[in-house]
């Protein structure tokens, strides 16, 4: 893996390799080199022109670079109307994206109480057990949904929606209203509530939540703190928008 890691770093902007680089960068025989790159291009981490010998960046490599450098730019447009909202719901606020079918928490403002739910950003829970998973889940069809979660879903609490076909229901919901929640199905006591962040096309980008402590947030609560989560997903996507980053 470590090999193969270090064969991605030499793929600069138009780097052009050959078996007997990559052997003497990472110091290894050259049959291991064709080995190691053999392994990358079956995974479209490195292409060979046509009637080349050398090896140059694949289709993997370029969209693990453009999810990157998307990442990147939303945390940092979504970064500073994430902890306004945070101040002035005074809970926690996150920005999550849809990874298969995981969600990946992109970017957290911790709210100042004793009692908070703890930050998340850089870690992956099951997207059908959390309010901001569901919210991305919802901008898929039934058949998509059901060909990224498979037939068999975790029950991460007792609460949690583990069957599909009453996951497929509470999608359809959740496309009715406009917004998705999570009542302790990823955490016992802890209530979260999510809305879509979507470009001008009407694509969902990213889900905006906010997640509390039951007692903090309880299920009256939520209709309460969902205009305020949807203005910011706006702002949101206007700023995505106008840094390109959506259309």
């Amino acid at each position: 893996m470590s090999n193969a890691l270090q064969v991605i770093e030499l793929l600069g902007d138009g780097v052009e390799l050959r078996v007997v680089d990559v052997a003497t960068a990472l110091g290894v025989s050259s049959a291991t080199a064709h080995r190691i790159l053999s392994s990358l291009r079956a995974h479209g981490f490195v292409r060979q022109p046509p009637g080349s010998t050398r090896y140059v960046a694949g289709p993997a490599v370029l969209r693990l670079a453009r999810r990157v450098s998307f990442e990147r730019m939303l945390r940092a447009v979504t970064t500073p109307h994430m902890q306004t909202l945070c101040r002035d719901l005074k809970e926690t606020i996150n920005l999550e994206i849809l990874l298969g079918p995981d969600v990946l928490f992109l970017a957290s403002a911790e709210d100042q109480h004793r009692l908070r739910v703890a930050l998340r950003a850089g870690t992956r829970n099951p997207a059908h057990a959390c309010a901001g998973g569901k919210v991305l889940l919802a901008s898929l069809s039934d058949e998509e949904v059901r060909q990224l979660v498979g037939n068999r879903l975790e029950a991460v609490t007792e609460r949690t929606l583990a069957d599909p076909d009453r996951l497929l229901d509470d999608l359809r919901q959740i496309r009715h209203r406009g917004y998705a929640i999570s009542i302790g199905e990823i955490d016992l006591g802890v209530h979260a509530v999510a809305v879509p962040v979507t470009g001008t096309d009407g694509s969902t980008l990213a889900a905006l939540s906010l997640a509390a402590p039951e007692v903090r947030l309880p299920t009256i609560r939520i209709p309460m703190v969902v205009p305020h989560l949807q203005n910011a997903a706006s702002l949101v996507a206007a700023d995505c928008v106008a840094s390109g980053l959506a259309s």
